[in-house]
């Protein structure tokens, strides 16, 4: 079998030439690319929940049960707990403020 060739035809027979690929159809680089780019998107998700859950100041068994479920299942358990998490009082109050900073024109401070 010829390497790359996708199917166990030898590419000197009519079969061959059939089955043989278009010329400039390698698309493993690019899908190396996406894949590479997903991995890291994943990862800044995943660290920036574990970052959160350590600063929110949960409860102890709150935090571990939290952290086990992100460490056991990363990009699920990053969804679930983004989806779950309930903002702070700082943060609410955070957004209260640019909202009515937005509404009165000043705009965020420079």
């Amino acid at each position: 079998m010829a390497r790359g060739a996708g199917c166990a035809h030898p590419r000197d027979t009519p079969a061959g030439a059939i089955a043989a690929e278009p010329p400039g159809s390698d698309d493993r680089g690019m899908m190396t690319f996406v894949w590479i780019v997903t991995a890291c998107v994943l990862a800044v998700v995943w660290v920036l929940s574990i970052i959160d859950i350590v600063r929110h100041h949960y409860p102890t068994w709150t935090a571990i049960g939290w952290l086990a479920l992100i460490l056991l299942l990363p990009f699920l358990g990053s969804v679930i707990y983004w989806l779950v998490r309930k903002p702070t009082q700082a943060e609410v109050e955070g957004a209260y403020l640019a909202e009515a900073d937005f509404r009165r024109g000043t705009g965020p401070p420079r």
